[in-house]
């Protein structure tokens, strides 16, 4: 969450800091609607099956012999099954 964050709020280390520092002590954090909104714009939510990690993995190593941990394949795979819109990075 820190690199996420630190990403988001420009590189503000000092603002990350104090956010998690507020959550060790509280063991909660609202995030600020502007934050939740740069959130939004970025991330998405899904689900895969076993059988889409197991392809996703396969495909990784095939294409690319990299051989990535099941919780990355998620991630990957979502990139995978994702459209990209021409001229973006996402």
């Amino acid at each position: 969450m820190e690199r996420m964050f630190w990403l988001l709020l420009g590189r503000d280390g000092a603002s990350v800091k104090t956010m998690m520092e507020e959550f060790q002590r509280s063991h909660r954090h609202t995030l600020p609607e502007n934050h939740r909104k740069l959130l939004s714009e970025v991330l998405v939510t899904g689900t895969v099956s076993d059988q889409g990690i197991l392809e996703t993995m396969r495909r990784c190593w095939e294409e690319n012999q990299y051989e990535m941990c099941p919780h990355t394949a998620v991630g990957v795979w979502h990139h995978y099954q994702r459209p990209h819109k021409p001229g973006t990075s996402s």
